[in-house]
């Protein structure tokens, strides 16, 4: 069998404009075009289709360079009430019962913040930020003092003295299948990791987290051999 030749994409190129404008000259000559002829010519004459629109686009182009606080938020994916926050006193115009706010400015304070004449932080952004942290440090410290905030290392701990409980059950159990009550204990043994925090959330949180016991398998009494 004699193989296809391969022509370049160029080469290609060349051949269908070629063969359009023979399409083109038999229908001037007075020929009637087959149906293959006319499609090549509705393909070669069609418009391009138009490049895929980002979010961002489709926003601008359908608002305007102006959006509202959905728009921002379905852009941005945080949540209206952060956006009506941060956006608090940038000018605006209302249409149609909507807040529009200037694209760019807006973006700007949703992601940087306020800022000066020198690009900046404003003393107004910057108290409000120190604010913040002090308020949540506040609530850290009250956490810590009134018990309530357990440490993370305590439930760590928890969290391996439990698994490893499970573990050693689960082997105790190898190549044998596990009994109802064997798997209850797995059971109460997760079970036990909210009751121990619920009791070290309601009591003083003890300085170091109890370490769990593992179970250890039970020995089996060996039959005495037939004499």
């Amino acid at each position: 069998m004699k193989a296809t030749p391969q022509i370049t994409p160029e080469q290609a190129a060349e051949l269908e404009q070629r063969t359009i404008a023979n399409v083109i000259e038999k229908i001037g000559a007075g020929a009637v075009p087959t149906n293959r002829e006319i499609e090549m010519l509705r393909a070669a004459t069609a418009e391009p289709p138009p490049p895929p629109v980002s979010p961002a686009d489709a926003e601008v182009e359908t608002f305007g360079p102006r959006l509202n606080i959905r728009q921002l938020s379905r852009l941005t994916g945080k949540m209206r009430e952060t956006i009506g926050d941060r956006l608090h006193g940038l000018p605006h115009t209302l249409t149609n019962g909507h807040k529009l706010y200037d694209t760019q400015a807006a973006l700007e304070l949703i992601y940087i913040g306020k800022t000066g004449d020198d690009g900046g932080i404003t003393e107004g952004e910057t108290r409000r930020r120190l604010n913040i942290a002090k308020t949540r440090s506040l609530e850290l410290d009250d956490e810590i003092k009134r018990k309530t905030r357990i440490p993370i290392d305590l439930i760590l701990d928890l969290y391996a003295a439990t698994y490893g409980q499970i573990v050693a059950v689960i082997k105790a159990h190898h190549g044998r299948l596990m009994t109802l009550d064997a798997i209850n204990e797995c059971f109460a043994a997760l079970r036990g990791i909210e009751v121990q925090a619920k009791k070290w959330k309601a009591a003083e949180i003890p300085p170091k987290a109890p370490v769990a016991k593992a179970p250890t398998a039970k020995k089996r009494n060996p039959k005495p051999r037939k004499k």
